[in-house]
């Protein structure tokens, strides 16, 4: 489990990705600042994620862009969408295999549901270490 909160833009979130290039599961979303994120749902798109959870806003937007560009094929991974942190780490866990990996990148900011990225990704640790 990979807390990287701190990724605020989509750029960040590709770095998280090529720095662990394992991924199974991803999680995306937060505020919508007005940010294109074609590139990111571009590089989603041919990697080997398993399984891509999105949550309001800016992952509805990842996951509306990947399902436009996939509109004749299968994607290759499984979407879920979460509506709270909380659903999102449920899901994670559900679905990653022992051994697997499991990135919290949002590609957004914070704002919408937190203070800072600080305060979500102290969430994300408080729920990971709940089970």
């Amino acid at each position: 489990w990979y807390n990287d909160s701190i990724s605020t833009v989509p750029e960040a979130t590709l770095a998280a990705l090529e720095a662990l290039p394992e991924t199974d599961v991803l999680i995306v979303g937060g505020m919508d600042r007005g940010v294109s994120y074609a590139g990111l749902a571009e590089a989603l798109g041919h990697s080997r994620l398993q399984h891509l959870i999105v949550m309001p806003e800016t992952g509805l937007i990842i996951d509306k862009l990947l399902r436009e560009k996939d509109k004749n094929k299968k994607l290759p991974f499984r979407i879920d969408r979460a509506e709270t942190l909380e659903e999102a780490v449920t899901l994670a866990r559900s679905s990653v295999k022992p051994g697997g990996t499991v990135v919290f990148s949002p590609a957004a900011s914070s704002y919408n549901r937190y203070r800072n990225f600080e305060e979500r990704g102290e969430a994300f640790r408080a729920l990971v270490r709940r089970k």
